[in-house]
């Protein structure tokens, strides 16, 4: 049960992510949406289609972001498994870490925009208003640099649980297991 509710709570973090993610994108660019994708919904509402695209592709990545953690979480031969309590803030500074690269990856698109670095191909360029062109190269310039900060972050979060444990801090943290030396190996998995 423990292995579904780490599941879960993983799928909810990237989900949560991809909808602010892209209510703020669509608030900057809405022609991202509605000229570079395809339709997947006949609607006016801005803040209806940046959910629906937030859904669909957060719950397609967070799921599989979901068991891995889980399972990482909770099976092991030599690592106890990881409780709640230690996934909860490393989970906040991941959501954090993802913001601030999207953000970031965003303003250096902007800025190269503004420059004449990035241009629109000329086929999206006759659709989209020349004032407009900087926004839409900024928020097409998110996803791809938002995946490689996210990597980033994801890195130093496996880095930062692996000096804990090397360290036996997790040995002292609430919600953790601490397997005793005449526990068999093979019946340890997540406590229900």
């Amino acid at each position: 049960m423990r292995f579904f509710i780490i599941a879960f709570i993983c799928t909810l973090v990237l989900v949560s992510y991809g909808l602010v993610h892209n209510q703020v994108t669509i608030r900057l660019s809405p022609e991202y949406f509605t000229l570079a994708h395809p339709p997947i919904l006949s609607t006016s509402s801005v803040t209806l289609l940046a959910l629906a695209w937030g859904i669909l592709t957060s719950v397609l990545a967070g799921i599989p972001f979901g068991f891995l953690v889980a399972s990482a979480s909770c099976h092991g031969r030599r690592l106890p498994p990881i409780g709640l309590s230690f996934l909860r803030r490393r989970l906040a500074y991941l959501w954090i870490g993802m913001a601030i690269g999207a953000t970031l990856s965003a303003l250096g698109g902007f800025f190269l925009a503004q420059a004449g670095v990035l241009t629109l191909p000329p086929d999206l360029a006759d659709l989209i208003e020349p004032r407009r062109h900087a926004r839409f190269l900024a928020v097409g310039q998110i996803p791809g640099r938002t995946c490689a900060s996210r990597g980033l972050v994801q890195g130093a979060i496996a880095r930062s649980a692996r000096l804990e444990l090397r360290s036996g801090a997790l040995r002292r943290l609430p919600g953790t297991f601490v397997r005793r030396p005449d526990q068999d190996s093979r019946r340890r998995r997540c406590a229900p």
